[in-house]
């Protein structure tokens, strides 16, 4: 990397990183990285899964040196992000090479049911059915539906990697409470605005989980028979 000054190093699939028996050598992998960035004064871009992420907060020193870009996707209720992933989807059937477009959008949320609305999964997944497409049948014209559905994921492996993203999307995100620890530990607000605030959530949280007995009624008043 010296001789040949690239401008940054990728690393592939860096989630391997990360599987390792102790916590120990699990630190010793960013700190060489950094070692290396510092001695070559080449950027390392590690890339992968959110199995990355224990890596990314083992040190202060660390943490200064490093920035995380997240590569989301596309979520099905938010509209503009739903317009977009059409957008993809059209993109790619007007590039498959195939004597007759696929009509791929009008089946965009089967495509977006199984890809999970990452485009990484869904090129793959059109990939594989193209090249089976093929080599079935070298004349043919187009990719149908049932050849999507025999390729596509199964319905428990998107269940397991759908759990697998909502969890690193949950790391990724900054919640209030970590907020409010950081300007109560930076003394930016006084502890007792902080011992309140925790209060009135936890409040809210019991309010929540309050049920009624079984079986008992709330009081009201009945009309009663004349006789």
């Amino acid at each position: 990397m010296i001789h040949r000054s690239p401008d940054a190093f990728y690393i592939d699939e860096a989630h391997h990183l990360a599987m390792l028996p102790s916590g120990r050598k699990l630190k010793d992998q960013p700190e060489t990285l950094k070692s290396l960035a510092n001695l070559t004064q080449v950027k390392i871009i590690p890339t992968g899964t959110y199995d990355l992420l224990p890596l990314i907060d083992l040190g202060d020193q660390l943490c200064r040196r490093s920035k995380t870009i997240h590569f989301q996707r596309y979520h099905a209720d938010n509209s503009q992000e739903a317009k977009a992933f059409k957008s993809v989807v059209q993109t790619f059937s007007q590039y498959l090479p195939l004597p007759q477009q696929p009509d791929l959008l009008s089946n965009w949320e089967f495509l977006y049911e199984r890809s999970l609305g990452c485009v990484g999964i869904l090129k793959d997944w059109l990939c594989v059915t193209l090249n089976d497409v093929l080599e079935s049948d070298g004349n043919a014209q187009t990719i149908t539906l049932s050849d999507l559905q025999r390729h596509a994921l199964e319905v428990r492996q998107c269940l397991v990697m759908l759990k697998s993203i909502t969890i690193g999307e949950q790391q990724l995100q900054e919640s209030s409470e970590d907020l409010l620890k950081l300007q109560k530990d930076l003394k930016l607000i006084p502890s007792s605005h902080g011992t309140a605030q925790e209060k009135h959530n936890q409040s809210k949280k019991e309010k929540k989980t309050t049920h009624s007995p079984i079986a008992q009624t709330s009081p009201r008043r009945y009309q009663g028979k004349r006789i």
